[in-house]
């Protein structure tokens, strides 16, 4: 995989600043809530999202039968010839 500098770069800010913090994610949230306040900026939060209760779900559909097998022939060729 290439490396991408940007990336690179926000790993070694987020690196350096859990260092400061001796990687406590408690004191790591706070900074970081302290820093949104001294911003003066709008931060939103979306409201949580409902998620429907497991019995209210459609039920589950079978997969087709030969999924099973395509799965045992992976399952077989991953285990090589000394079964």
């Amino acid at each position: 995989m290439k490396d991408d500098p940007i990336i690179d770069e926000i790993r070694q800010v987020r690196e350096t600043h859990a260092a400061r913090f001796n990687y406590d994610l408690r004191a790591i949230y706070h900074d970081l809530k302290k820093q949104e306040k001294q911003s003066h900026r709008t931060f939103i939060t979306s409201p949580p999202r409902h998620i429907q209760p497991a019995d209210s779900l459609s039920p589950v559909h079978e997969a087709p039968g030969w999924v099973s097998h395509v799965k045992l022939f992976f399952i077989d060729v991953a285990a090589g010839p000394n079964k």
